[in-house]
């Protein structure tokens, strides 16, 4: 949204909220660098396994036209931004050993992951046009402000029963 309360001003606000959810699916087992005869149509993960991704963002800026004359234009713009992420996963891997050949069942690992973050982002800048005879010069000063914070966790989880492959 763009708000222009006079011709030398404007703010403009903007938001995105978004939601990704799925399954995980970790497609086709390999033994000894070979694809498993198996129905390739098998789903080898469980389906509380999942991934999700939340994603918030909002900025507001604010552009400012400072003066205007024959040989010069001088003006500000500056926006603040935030983003809040949230990711969270639990997933089930295909864990292929020695063994899974001879035995003929697919062990599996379950874990999870969350991590959350949050940025900020901050500038300011100063734009500036100056003309010299019949040259013009663009100029620009300005500062950025970067911050983020961000967390991590990891961990297993009890795993799923194995699954007996065929065909091997």
């Amino acid at each position: 949204v763009r708000f222009r309360p006079t011709d030398r001003l404007s703010l403009n606000l903007t938001s995105e909220i978004s939601r990704q959810d799925a399954t995980y699916d970790f497609g086709i087992p390999v033994v000894a660098g070979e694809i498993l005869a198996v129905d390739q149509g098998t789903f080898y993960g469980e389906p509380w396994s999942e991934i999700r991704s939340d994603v918030t963002r909002a900025s507001a800026g604010m552009d400012w036209m400072l003066g205007a004359g024959p040989s010069s234009t001088w003006s500000v713009r500056t926006e603040l931004r935030f983003q809040e992420n949230e990711e969270e996963d639990v997933f089930v891997l295909p864990r292929v050993t020695d063994e899974t050949a001879q035995t003929g069942l697919l062990e599996r690992r379950a874990s999870f992951r969350f991590e959350p973050s949050e940025t900020y982002d901050l500038y300011v800048n100063l734009l500036g046009s100056v003309t010299t005879g019949t040259v013009r010069h663009n100029l620009l000063f300005g500062a950025d402000v970067f911050r983020i914070s961000s967390g991590f966790q990891f961990g297993f989880i009890d795993a799923p029963p194995p699954i007996p492959l065929g065909g091997l």
